[in-house]
């Protein structure tokens, strides 16, 4: 049997993966099959409050193929985003069952869904039945409180026409914490009827053909820390070899000039920008501890001068440790 090639998505992560940074990978030279675009909240979007929306704008994200996500818990409400994404030209959307973030998962959304599957089968029904031209995907994890959640999960996503499961192997709990259950993904995987992409802990070229050795039904994947740390952690894992630490520079390099520079014409006062982008060093960092003397001056400038003197010695070919 002919396996298909590989997809890859860039996972959301809000504060991060928004449009700038979006195309500040494409400056860097890597580009995944999709992006999948931070959620929207139905519920706020229904109020007329609903924030990030600028992120969605075809006109932000000329050259990205786009997923836009919907959070929410009232059909409703998801119909009348899916409605405005239907409007800019959105066909694929995808429905978030994975954020698991207390003030989201408390209030039933996101994870807290995983284990009301009469709740997700409402919205499903709603969502199908009127946008059967929508191409419309889950995110989910394997729970909210435990990893069986998931189990009474399945057999509703199974009486839809859904384009994909993606499936994050932690419980929404866990936050980020403590490893990826593939043992649970394993069991879980061939119980899906569609086609299922695999999310959680994939940082290098090594992870993914790891786990794309042990699953290998498994043709889409998706990354999203990584990213953050490696800009080319796509081109790797399609070339089978990592970059070299100097690659990996010179692509963090890129991205993050593009980044900074579109902050810059964006935001006003140096306390905005600085504050902006220094949650960004905490992953743009951690590849190269060597020049860790270098990130503390980053992190501990003041002024847009101060900081751009500091990026400039970290990314310099050459540095004093």
């Amino acid at each position: 049997m002919i396996m298909a090639a590989p997809i890859f998505y860039l996972a959301p992560l809000q504060g991060f993966t928004e449009y700038p940074f979006r195309k500040a990978m494409l400056a860097a030279g890597t580009i995944p099959s999709f992006f999948v675009a931070p959620f929207v909240d139905a519920h706020e979007y229904a109020r007329g409050k609903a924030r990030r929306l600028k992120d969605i704008l075809p006109e932000n994200n000329e050259g990205i193929s786009l997923i836009p996500q919907l959070l929410g818990s009232n059909p409703d409400e998801l119909a009348v985003l899916m409605a405005w994404y239907r409007e800019l030209g959105y066909s694929n959307v995808s429905f978030n069952l994975g954020c698991p973030y207390p003030m989201v998962a408390l209030k039933g959304s996101g994870s807290g869904l995983i284990g009301k599957p009469e709740v997700v089968r409402a919205i499903l029904d709603k969502l199908f039945t009127t946008f059967p031209d929508i191409q419309l995907s889950v995110k989910t994890r394997l729970g909210y409180l435990d990893s069986s959640e998931i189990e009474t999960l399945i057999p509703v996503l199974n009486q839809f026409p859904l384009a994909e499961v993606v499936v994050h192997p932690r419980i929404g709990k866990q936050l980020y914490k403590g490893d990826a259950d593939l043992d649970a993904f394993a069991k879980v995987l061939p119980t899906i009827k569609a086609p299922v992409c695999y999310n959680g802990d994939i940082l290098s070229v090594t992870d993914y053909q790891e786990r794309s050795k042990r699953f290998p039904t498994v043709t889409r994947w998706m990354i999203g820390r990584a990213a953050l740390q490696n800009p080319l952690i796509f081109n790797d894992i399609a070339g089978g070899i990592e970059s070299d630490l100097d690659e990996k520079l010179s692509a963090m390099h890129k991205l993050h000039d593009a980044l900074f520079q579109h902050y810059v014409a964006s935001l006003s006062g140096n306390s905005h920008l600085i504050k902006k982008m220094a949650p960004f060093w905490e992953y743009f960092s951690l590849p190269f501890p060597e020049r860790r003397k270098a990130y503390k001056k980053v992190v501990k400038a003041t002024t847009a001068d101060h900081y751009r003197n500091a990026t400039n010695e970290f990314f310099a070919k050459q540095i004093s440790v």
